[in-house]
């Protein structure tokens, strides 16, 4: 095997308060993620990856949110998430396919106690995270709407 890994890429994100009740956030990660010159030689043969994306990168993710505090003990939280394909093979034939995923949740708060009710994955939207090729050229499927309830106690 000889060659190199050409990987640029820019990752930001901002945060901005409307008011005392309203705060939303925003972040993006923007990826090219490609084999340089880069060959793979084996008994099977010569396998030329140039150019090809790396495995399980997305090229993008993008996400965003708000926190609404309609009262001073209650906090509504909104999060979107894109993330972009993804190869799964050097040779770049098996993508996982973009998705978003969509979570909200809802938070009482008294005093040091609180209590918080969310979901992962609102629209229950199918969507696989990670995947092999050398098993078949399966996806692993992720997570499916799920619906928490927490409780926590800070000691400070």
């Amino acid at each position: 095997m000889q060659g190199n890994i050409a990987m640029r890429g820019f990752e930001s994100g901002a945060r901005w308060s409307a008011n005392k009740y309203v705060t939303t956030h925003l972040n993006a990660s923007l990826y090219r993620n490609r084999f340089g010159d880069f060959i793979v030689e084996s008994d099977a043969g010569v396998t030329v990856l140039t150019g090809n994306r790396l495995l399980i990168l997305p090229d993008r993710v993008i996400g965003g949110g708000a926190n609404f505090s309609p009262a001073t003990n209650v906090t509504l939280t909104f999060d979107v998430k894109h993330v972009g394909a993804a190869q799964l093979d050097r040779r770049n034939t098996f993508a996982l396919e973009p998705h978003t995923l969509f979570d909200a949740a809802v938070t009482w708060r008294r005093g040091r106690f609180r209590i918080t009710l969310a979901t992962h994955d609102l629209f229950n939207q199918e969507h696989s995270w990670n995947g092999s090729v050398s098993s078949g050229d399966s996806a692993d499927i992720g997570r499916p709407r799920q619906l928490m309830l927490t409780t926590s106690f800070v000691f400070r």
